[in-house]
């Protein structure tokens, strides 16, 4: 059969992209895709948990099974881009459409596994993150979307939803142009309450992890979540951390590189002859973020686990900040950040393929550009992306050298070649300018560099007021409360009227529905600034709810001074007026808070609402439409356009799409609320249906407009609703409800206001309330109400939850109660016997393995872990813990006995990292194996081989101990003596008498060699709950066996 040659195919293919009309193209289709799906959401409440309203998933599929997906697919003749507005509304992918080859991972297969904030995760394509931080919680389950052809032919797919652990809102539209061989993501992000709100955004794009892989990252240094600075590209070691080969060493690690002024970022595959950037105003996206999986089996055992032989993949991210601030990094230039109330900010992105031009040096959405010196030329290489017929000037410092026709069609390469002359031989002079301003390309490093400091002063006291100040303000960013209530509190130990903590405490007082004492702490800041914006606005605030209108008036008058506060007091000063009926003002103040913030999403509708109640229905309309044309998900303007007959209920219920509709009816009546608009709230809440918050709400606002019979039927029928995964958090609500409790003899109303109460940190009256009820006909409540109990009383929760349902979560409840008192033989029976009726339940196995090794059967545990198959979640390690501890426990035991060829079988057994557990072995020199070799040098030793035994307890010293103490960092002090380094044994001890930590009391009581003081403090440590990166601060995962060694 004859065959046409390539090159020609190559050309015909190019000819007809170039030559056809141009256009682009939208359409939604279903597909099959193998899916392991999750499931099993978690019904019982952790209202102190920062994600809290949201819930985790606990199910997830071992085996893949195909399963239809909705799919938006927009295309023109260059690229195709597709989105999945069932799973977070991510991007699932993007394909160059002139080589046919991906320049967005797109992964094969939906293999959700347990990684994000609520659990499930997929890998691939471009991840929308907001709220706390990532992963969202809304990453795997449906959002808002519509789709829309543009007046300028280009296609988009919008995408949406609220973030309710923030109660922050944000749209990204996708937009495909019909003749440029790029998209762009255009955000809105909207702070929709009244206070601060946690500020993260980052867009996770990923790629693949090939091994030619250049990260195409401008700048000179990166830091980790820590805030720590390490050098880029080239580190301490000599690797090239800015190419896949050059990480080949690393653990998996997240980089977030700075240091430089520019404006993409991306990879380049020279082997492959192919790239993709992203392009953003670096005023819009400063953080850019590399995340690799190393290449030891603990990163690679995940490129199987997240896909089906696709391949692994890499993460390249942009963010709004320089880091995703974790533990360490409060205490460096990078904290984290917050949104003011009611701000909305909106940025785009672009996203492109790169052609073979061999690599890149500068990047703009008109091309991205690529120069090489070689044989004597000067060579440009150009991948354009739109058709060009410009100038490029070429130059040597300011004096022009060249200037060159471009005239170039999209992922077509352009290339030109000019002979280099003697001052543009070395690099560092060149500068290379496309047409007027496309693109500017400057070879001179010091063009672009910033000098912005990167470490915090080694002598900045942060145990002063301001420093716990700053801590305190992380902590509250963080949603840490507690720990910025000690903070705050420490703060003003030390300066008593130190402005900035006083009106961080009313900020933190009024969120935790303390509003006397946030009243106080805010008149307090103002004896010392009558002026300061913040204290006046919380002033207004805490005075609103306290039902004194007039000091409400006055401290957000002066609150509209400050820019940080003006536009949320304009609306504040609004809202009152429109209670006291007063729209003409109401209307008034709307119009500042716009004026001081056009974008104001919650102004705009404001705005609509007034005009609606002042009868100006004409204007209301046009006012909401307007919003609508450029956010057209914004749900409480299409609330408005439905209150105003523009819309009906068919079409205003397609916000139903998203995975909890009624949390979203339930705020925008809130906001109506706020505004004494009883007949729009109740309208509103009527579309949440048989909610049961919705219900309450309905009836209290029955109550206030003098219909008590429907207040009541609106009552019986919330309390006939089942509280399955019904968690309740506003303030608005609280009020209902104490309103409802005195109606109602049903233990649920007590129960919802209970669960607000421990969310707000008020554990004393939740407690209270949860055990004044007497009796409830649902299991979760029981195995909630336990966990503010101690002692036998927490034990009698969790058995009357088995008497009503002996779920596997009740089981494990049981046994973990078991295991907190070292009762490990109930714990182990337990734990068998839901392990009969749940067998593939690892959660329960990996609990039952844990008793067995404390009982000391050690065996028996060893055995049952080889039948274990546990789906790891990112950053765990329990079930390799406890596969090690039971090992070294048999190890401990033999050498008790004097058996020490056995003994050290089982020592080399705990070097292996059995893969069914979960966690996959690290390179040597990341695997801390302190505990298997101490134990190895005490065998050596007690055989007569002190020269293996020095080597071993040298090995250990090796191994420094790190900013914070670990378990494990005793065996270096008794290394260091066991082989005569004692002076440098005692400077560790030193730093630990120091502290003042249970910890820090055990270690140095491991050292004196007092076992029964050390047996006292491991008492009072408590463990980190085990579980995914973004919740685990620190873990100790050698604890439980020192345990076993020193007692």
């Amino acid at each position: 059969m004859n065959r046409i040659p390539s090159f020609l195919i190559a050309f015909l293919c190019t000819f007809f992209v170039t030559t056809a009309y141009a256009q682009a193209t939208i359409k939604e289709t279903s597909e099959d895709i193998v899916t392991y799906g999750f499931s099993d959401p978690n019904p019982i409440a952790e209202p102190e948990a920062p994600i809290y309203p949201y819930f985790r998933f606990e199910g997830y599929e071992h085996k893949g099974t195909p399963k239809k997906w909705k799919v938006i697919q927009l295309e023109n003749p260059y690229i195709s881009v597709s989105l999945l507005p069932e799973a977070g509304g991510k991007i699932w992918g993007a394909i160059n459409k002139v080589t046919g080859v991906e320049f967005l991972y797109k992964n094969n297969v939906m293999k959700f596994r347990n990684i994000a904030m609520r659990g499930p995760w997929t890998s691939g394509g471009v991840e929308f993150n907001f709220g706390l931080i990532g992963h969202i919680p809304s990453t795997s389950t449906p959002v808002d979307y519509l789709t829309r052809k543009n007046a300028d032919g280009s296609v988009s797919c919008l995408v949406a939803s609220y973030e309710w652990s923030t109660h922050t809102w944000w749209e990204v539209e996708v937009t495909v142009p019909t003749d440029k061989a790029w998209f762009t993501t255009h955000t809105i992000y909207h702070n929709a309450s009244f206070s601060d709100a946690p500020y993260y955004h980052w867009m996770n794009a990923a790629y693949h992890a090939y091994d030619d892989a250049q990260f195409v990252y401008p700048g000179n240094g990166w830091i980790g979540h820590d805030g720590r600075w390490n050098p880029f590209p080239i580190d301490k070691d000599g690797n090239n951390l800015g190419t896949m080969r050059g990480c080949d060493s690393l653990p998996s690690v997240s980089m977030h590189v700075l240091g430089d002024y520019n404006q993409y970022n991306g990879v380049y595959y020279p082997e492959h002859g192919y790239g993709s950037l992203r392009w953003a105003e670096y005023a819009d996206k400063i953080g850019q973020k590399i995340f690799l999986w190393g290449k030891a089996r603990s990163g690679a055992i995940w490129e199987d686990l997240l896909t089906d032989g696709h391949g692994q993949y890499v993460e390249l991210q942009s963010g709004r900040f320089f880091n995703q601030p974790s533990t360490g990094s409060e205490r460096t230039p990078y904290k984290k950040p917050h949104m003011d109330p009611q701000a909305t900010d909106e940025w785009t992105e672009y996203w492109f393929p790169v052609m073979g031009i061999g690599g890149v040096v500068k990047a703009s959405p008109f091309a991205a550009l690529n120069v090489e010196r070689k044989d004597g030329k000067l060579i440009l290489k150009l991948s354009p992306l739109e058709t060009l017929d410009t100038d490029m000037r070429i130059y040597c410092e300011n004096k022009l050298i060249k200037t060159i026709h471009v005239k170039a069609t999209p992922l077509k390469e352009w290339q030109s070649e000019m002979l280099l002359t003697t001052e543009l031989a070395e690099k560092g002079s060149l500068r290379v300018i496309l047409g007027n301003e496309l693109l500017d390309y400057s070879e001179k490093v010091t063009d672009n560099v910033v000098s912005r400091p990167t470490t915090t002063p080694s002598d900045f006291e942060w145990s002063s007021a301001y420093g716990q100040y700053l801590l305190g303000r992380n902590a509250l960013d963080e949603k840490q409360w507690r720990a910025a209530n000690e903070h705050f509190s420490n703060s003003l130990q030390k300066e008593p009227y130190f402005v900035p903590s006083l009106t961080a405490m009313a900020d933190l007082c009024l969120r935790r529905g303390m509003t006397k004492e946030s009243l106080s702490y805010a008149l307090k800041a103002l004896s010392v600034d009558a002026y300061d914006g913040m204290a006046n606005y919380l002033y207004g605030l805490a005075s609103r709810r306290l039902g004194h209108a007039t000091d409400a008036k006055d401290g957000f008058s002066m609150a509209t001074r400050q820019l940080t506060t003006r536009t949320a007091a304009w609306m504040r000063l609004a809202e009152q007026y429109a209670v006291e009926g007063d729209l003409t003002h109401a209307f008034t103040f709307t119009q500042r808070a716009l004026e001081a913030e056009p974008g104001n999403l919650s102004a705009q509708r404001l705005k609509v609402s007034i005009l609606r109640l002042m009868g100006r229905n004409l204007e209301a309309k046009k006012t909401a439409q307007a919003t609508l044309d450029k956010a057209p998900l914004y749900s409480p303007m299409r609330v408005e356009q439905w209150l105003l007959g523009e819309m009906d209920t068919k079409a205003l219920t397609y916000g139903e799409q998203c995975e909890l509709p009624a949390e979203v009816w339930l705020e925008i009546a809130s906001a109506y609320e706020e505004i004494g608009d009883w007949g729009a709230a109740d309208s509103t809440l009527s579309l949440a249906k048989d909610h049961p918050i919705a219900c309450y709400h309905r009836a209290f606002i029955a109550h206030q407009r003098g219909n008590d019979s429907q207040a009541k039927q609106l009552i019986n029928k919330a309390d006939a609703q089942s509280p399955m995964l019904i968690f309740p958090h506003r303030d608005h609500t609280m009020k209902a409800l104490e309103w409802v409790c005195t109606q109602s003899s049903n233990w649920k109303p007590a129960y919802y206001k209970a669960l607000i109460l421990w969310g707000w940190l008020q554990n004393d009256r939740a407690k209270a309330i949860l055990d004044s009820i007497p009796k409830a006909d649902y299991a979760p409540f029981y195995l909630t109400r336990a966990r503010l109990k101690e002692g036998t009383n927490r034990l009698e929760d969790h058995k009357q939850a088995e008497r009503l349902q002996r779920s596997w979560r009740t089981g494990l409840a049981l046994t973990e109660y078991y295991l907190s008192i070292h009762d490990y033989a109930h714990a182990e029976s337990m734990a068998r016997k839901y392990l009969k009726k749940y067998p593939k339940n690892y959660i329960i196995g990996l609990k039952y393995a844990k008793a067995l090794c404390m009982e000391g059967k050690y065996d028996q545990c060893s055995r049952y872990m080889k039948t274990l198959d546990v789906l790891p979640n990112e950053g765990a390690q329990e079930g390799h813990v406890v596969y090690k501890t039971a090992h070294l426990g048999n190890a401990i035991s033999l050498m008790q006995k004097g058996q020490w060829s056995k003994a050290q079988e089982e020592v080399e057994q705990s070097y292996f990292y059995p893969e069914n557990l979960g966690v996959g072995k690290p390179f040597e020199r990341h695997d801390d194996q302190r505990v298997s070799d101490f134990l190895s040098a005490r065998i050596a030793e007690s055989r007569g081989d002190q020269v293996k035994a020095k080597a071993l307890y040298q090995k250990v010293t090796a191994h420094k101990p790190g900013l914070r103490l670990h378990s494990t960092d005793v065996l270096n002090v008794l290394a260091l003596r066991a082989i005569g380094q004692t002076v440098e044994a005692d400077s560790i001890t030193a730093k630990w008498k120091a502290e003042s930590s249970d910890l820090a009391r055990w270690a140095n009581a491991v050292c004196k060699g007092d076992y029964t003081a050390a047996a006292k403090a491991a008492s009072v440590i408590r463990q980190p709950k085990n579980g995914a990166v973004w919740e685990n601060t620190w873990q100790d995962p050698d604890f439980d066996i020192l345990q076993i060694l020193f007692r």
